[in-house]
């Protein structure tokens, strides 16, 4: 017995387990942990482009197999129409041991239902939004479809024709009260508290060697003054007046990221939320920039 401890311990120690967490108790058995280790900073509603008053649902209540249909009576104090996107999964904010799965496999038709058995590296249970559809991480050319039109009710399946000009097939995300999304830009150093990413451009003398783009989250945002970032999703930012020096810049996120940024240099986007890009000593019409996103 006194041999079989001491092999026990020896195993132990190299699986960063200690002794006192298995011997103090030898019958307690281990229940199982969420599939993420996560808090409410993250959730949010899912709404349809052709009719923001449905949401997703987890239909009857978040449990084992249940489809998901859209609910025209969504609130955000109810967590079976909330969720929370990480590691490439969306998981159910009433049960994190449960994420949106395509039952069966990922093929054209494949209804969405929750499942405890998910895990990151399934790409059934994997998911890349953007442009406001969410594409399989099985099969690129499937997005979640409100099935035969938004409607109360409807099933949420995957579609293999959608495009982002269909309202079936796109979604918005709308995060808890007082958790959303927040960008500050700063032309004199990173903002204390926040996450920044630097915007430099060492062509250009007129002040950029100190501007920051902050967030109150870590989007794990890259900077890049050499072109796109390979595996990333990139968007370009551009000033016409500033084009010689300003031509290959790029503001880069993760591809698993839920957020997608647009630039413009000539005014905030339409029913998008925007931050001005401003440095006050460069002349060259850095007046009017914004960089945006859609909430």
């Amino acid at each position: 017995m006194k041999v079989q401890y001491i092999v026990v311990a020896i195993l132990l120690l190299f699986s960063g387990v200690s002794q006192q967490q298995v011997f103090s108790n030898p019958l307690q058995k281990l229940s199982r942990k969420p599939l993420l280790q996560v808090g409410k900073q993250n959730q949010f509603m899912l709404t349809s482009n052709r009719h923001p008053s449905l949401a997703i649902n987890a239909w009857g209540g978040a449990k084992e197999g249940t489809i998901l249909h859209l609910h025209q009576s969504c609130s955000q104090s109810n967590p079976d129409c909330l969720w929370i996107f990480q590691n490439n999964m969306i998981v159910s904010a009433r049960n994190t041991k449960l994420a949106i799965y395509a039952w069966n496999g990922a093929k054209h038709g494949t209804v969405l239902k929750l499942s405890s058995k998910c895990s990151p590296s399934n790409p059934d249970c994997r998911w890349t939004y953007q442009n406001g559809m969410f594409t399989s991480g099985r099969n690129k050319q499937l997005s979640m479809n409100a099935w035969n039109g938004a409607s109360h009710g409807a099933v949420v399946a995957l579609h293999e024709s959608c495009k982002v000009s269909n309202p079936d097939c796109t979604w918005k995300l709308h995060e808890t009260s007082g958790n959303a999304l927040r960008l500050v830009w700063s032309h004199q150093g990173p903002v204390q508290g926040m996450h920044c990413t630097q915007w430099l451009e060492p062509s250009d003398k007129h002040g950029w060697d100190n501007n920051y783009l902050c967030s109150n989250r870590n989007l794990k945002m890259k900077w890049s003054y050499q072109g796109p970032i390979q595996r990333m999703k990139c968007t370009r930012v551009y000033e016409p007046s500033d084009s010689n020096v300003w031509k290959d810049n790029y503001l880069c996120l993760p591809n698993s990221s839920r957020i997608q940024f647009f630039w413009s240099s000539d005014g905030p986007i339409h029913q998008q939320r925007c931050t001005k890009i401003v440095e006050p000593k460069d002349p060259h019409t850095w007046n009017d920039n914004y960089i945006c996103y859609q909430p």
